[in-house]
């Protein structure tokens, strides 16, 4: 257990780091790209990047699939199944490139059918929409080698390139846009910096797993089924985080304005940051769920959901607070005051929604790691459709606030109530000591701690984005003691970090 310990650790502060780093660079790069591009600009730029999210879809859920079965037959000392895997995962995915090439085609020369595009920018849509689909097209086939280096949990590898490879897109972003470059530099930059950064995951992953051969030969029908089996479910998963995540830009651009899509899209992008944060800090531990569930090990499976859901919740809860007390602040000090009333409800609504939904994030990837994620496919699926039908009616009555309660309300109910349930059917986990070790603790730490910030903002004035810092550090202090001293007095959390401790000496 010292062992699994440290590959934790080790793998979730590399992951922690580059996401921390690129979360700076991204708080950095907003502001200057909406004044530089303009509402109207960076709404198609958010727009153009929601509708190309859809070719997600081409995935069919084969990047998990590798992750899967490559960390299984590694296990199990079974290379030639580890070379057939990514052989034909490599066939499958170049195929589909193709597909997606086509496809951006004509959705460049169809797109002023559905979107009220303004006069002039014609050309340059079509262009993005045909720049990010080579982007997306050329990075499928691989996203094998990025798969490979997570089954073998070269996680700090993969991180560090994921961290340079955000540094020079900013670098040249900054670069392009003070040198009058527009949307079609950015497009550019994006498409030169992925080729980049993917070439480096082949290299690495070649060498992490010497024995790995991509050979036409290896290439069979019986691995693309059993790649396809385990990853329909995550096909299904990811048509309902499709629904849930991208098509909101799509309905504001169509519904209201091309410009209403960058107020929405700044409180979207701010909380989608935490759920990109935990999911980064617990995908690490998909294959070691896949290692103790080939082993039968189910007590290790417990241990592992158990403390990952505790952390996972403490950090959701935490970050929802800090958006509702200093949001609107934030906002201000951040893109202006022009975004602070519209954006700051929206991310409310948001917030509170996404962090019941991020509480959960360890059990989808417990379900994963398991190969039980087929009930979770049909639960994100209803949430998404419910999530469409909600924001087509609300969007008419209350714009900007109905889209955001058409995310939330379905989020709420399928990610709070339906799936905890399923999760603790698989887990063999009683419903009422799950919430009650997982849920209750944390709920009511952050109960206190609301209390002492709401006292604190009271007699607290922020008008620089300085004193703002000060504030924020303040507050995560505060916190943190609170969790010192929840792990001091609960004895299995005492037990986990002891663990982890021993595992670091």
């Amino acid at each position: 257990m010292a062992r699994t310990f440290n590959i934790i650790f080790k793998n979730s502060s590399f992951k922690m780091a580059s996401f921390g780093v690129s979360t700076l660079v991204w708080l950095a790069l907003t502001p200057f790209m909406i004044h530089s591009l303009g509402d109207v600009d960076y709404g198609i730029w958010v727009l153009v990047g929601s509708i190309c999210g859809f070719y997600g879809f081409l995935d069919f859920g084969i990047s998990s699939s590798i992750i899967r079965y490559v960390s299984k037959y590694v296990a199990l000392g079974d290379t030639e199944n580890v070379n057939k895997t990514v052989s034909t995962c490599f066939v499958l995915y170049a195929i589909l490139a193709l597909l997606i090439v086509i496809s951006s085609v004509v959705l460049a020369w169809t797109f002023q059918l559905f979107f009220d595009v303004p006069e002039g920018k014609e050309t340059v849509v079509k262009t993005v929409l045909v720049l990010l689909g080579l982007n997306l097209a050329l990075a499928f086939p691989f996203r094998v080698f990025s798969g490979v280096l997570k089954a073998t949990m070269r996680f700090t590898i993969a991180s560090t390139i994921e961290l340079v490879s955000e540094l020079l897109k900013a670098v040249l972003i900054v670069f392009a846009l003070m040198n009058q470059g527009g949307l079609v530099s950015l497009a550019l930059v994006t498409l030169a910096v992925t080729v980049l950064s993917y070439s480096f995951n082949a290299y690495f992953a070649l060498k992490s797993l010497p024995v790995l051969r991509l050979r036409l030969r290896f290439v069979e029908m019986k691995r693309a089924k059993e790649v396809f089996n385990y990853s329909i479910h995550t096909f299904v998963i990811m048509i309902g985080d499709l629904l849930r995540f991208n098509l909101d830009s799509i309905v504001i651009g169509a519904m209201l304005s091309l410009s209403a899509i960058t107020p929405f899209a700044i409180a979207q992008k701010l909380v989608r940051f935490p759920l990109m944060l935990i999911v980064q800090v617990f995908s690490v531990t998909t294959p070691l769920y896949s290692g103790y569930e080939t082993k039968k090990d189910t007590l290790a499976i417990q241990k592992l959901f158990v403390n990952s859901t505790f952390y996972s919740a403490l950090i959701s809860f935490f970050v929802a607070v800090m958006f509702i007390i200093y949001g609107d602040t934030f906002i201000a000090l951040w893109v202006g005051e022009q975004y602070a009333e519209s954006s700051y409800h929206v991310l409310v609504i948001l917030a509170i929604s996404t962090s019941v939904a991020l509480a959960q994030n360890p059990s989808i990837v417990a379900a994963y790691g398991t190969e039980k994620h087929k009930v979770l496919g049909i639960i994100t699926v209803i949430e998404g459709l419910l999530n469409l039908t909600l924001t087509l009616v609300l969007v008419k009555k209350m714009g900007l606030i109905g889209v955001a309660l058409g995310t939330a309300i379905p989020m709420v109910l399928m990610k709070g109530v339906v799936q905890p349930f399923y999760i603790c059917r698989i887990a063999k986990l009683p419903v009422l000591k799950y919430f009650r070790r997982c849920f209750f603790v944390p709920l009511s730490t952050i109960f206190i701690f609301v209390l002492l910030q709401v006292i604190v903002k009271n007699y607290v004035q922020i008008d620089k984005l300085s004193e703002f810092v000060v504030a924020v550090t303040l507050s995560s202090c505060i916190f943190l003691i609170f969790v010192i001293l929840l792990i001091f007095f609960n004895r299995d959390q005492k037990a986990y970090w002891k663990g982890m401790i021993t595992s670091l000496k």
